[in-house]
């Protein structure tokens, strides 16, 4: 009997600016998703956490370098779309600064968007997903943990290789 296949399990990173903009790329035609705005993300890696896939798919789309540990999970939703079955963890982290276009085989460009006027018929992320990140912001998100600076979700530190160990 032949091992049966997995569904792959993915993290989608909604990087989050001082106005509370989300980071948006332009899906290029032909890629999964073309024309649609996404966030930066990707595959889980074996061995990998989902904090590490985090903080690597962001470098490798955008150039941005955070640590794994500022990562704040907000959920997340198993998908039948886009030809595929999968399995997406959503994540938040703060971040000022520029976005490169690192992939721009895959992505057209990155724009800062309020969140109220992504339009929700050609984005990835789930509208319960903005909907929750947007209530976190706002501090009035039911299950949100709230603490100094930006807290969403929790992490075990204890399993997040540091990136000075990497």
């Amino acid at each position: 009997m032949s091992p049966k296949p997995t569904m792959p399990v993915g993290v989608s990173v909604l990087l989050v600016n001082r106005d509370g903009r989300v980071a948006l790329g332009e899906r290029a035609a032909g890629t999964s998703a073309g024309g649609f705005l996404s966030t930066p993300g990707g595959r889980i890696e074996e061995h990998e956490h989902l904090e590490e896939t985090a903080a690597r798919e962001l470098e490798e789309e955008t150039g941005v370098k955070l640590l794994p540990t500022q990562f704040r999970i907000l959920g997340f939703r198993e998908h039948f779309r886009f030809g595929g079955h999968y399995m997406m963890i959503y994540v938040a982290a703060r971040y000022d600064g520029a976005l490169e276009r690192k992939e721009p085989d895959k992505c057209l460009g990155w724009n800062w968007w309020k969140i109220a006027e992504i339009p929700k018929d050609r984005c990835t992320e789930p509208e319960e997903i903005l909907e929750q990140l947007r209530l976190a912001l706002a501090g009035t998100c039911p299950t949100c943990k709230r603490g100094p600076g930006f807290v969403i979700g929790t992490v075990d530190e204890s399993k997040v290789r540091r990136a000075e160990e990497a």
